[in-house]
């Protein structure tokens, strides 16, 4: 009963069923699905003291197929009122050591690259937030990924 009522309510007004297809391919067209997971952990190996630190971030490739991912990594805002933020230098390396800037992982497999982080005021209590972003290689950012690490920088008051 209730399915003839609407088919006869859509079907007494074309114009709105044209409209809900387009809408519905339109739609369709315009969301895609990201296809690589993050995840992150910082390497133990170092004290939050010291200078340098190390991050290794896993890239999990969801697709079907093999995937070179451009990566970029920025400093963002990261105050939350209760420390200031302050610059750390950074790069992103293979698992080799080697200054990257992508990585090609394959289908539904996993990958790894370290964020090298450098502190630069070792003075004062603080906090470094960098966002890495992973963009397929001729894809959009809505397929891709992207993690912020947020980074405790403690002054050399706090760290003895």
């Amino acid at each position: 009963m209730i399915n003839n009522t609407l088919l006869n309510f859509l079907f007494s007004y074309p114009r709105l069923i044209i409209t809900i297809t387009m809408l519905t391919l339109f739609t369709n067209g315009v969301i895609a699905q990201s296809s690589v997971s993050l995840t992150y952990s910082r390497n133990l190996d170092h004290s939050l003291s010291e200078t340098i630190q190390y991050y290794t971030i896993d890239v999990s490739n969801i697709n079907s197929s093999k995937t070179t991912y451009e990566l970029t990594a920025a400093l963002v805002d990261c105050n939350d009122g209760s420390l200031a933020d302050k610059e750390v230098q950074f790069e992103l390396n293979s698992e080799a050591g080697a200054v990257i800037n992508s990585i090609t992982v394959d289908a539904a497999s996993k990958a790894a690259f370290t964020l090298k982080t450098t502190k630069i005021d070792l003075d004062t209590t603080s906090w470094s937030c960098i966002e890495i972003q992973l963009i397929p290689k001729g894809g959009s950012r809505s397929q891709g990924g992207s993690v912020v690490i947020k980074q405790l920088n403690p002054g050399n008051s706090n760290s003895k």
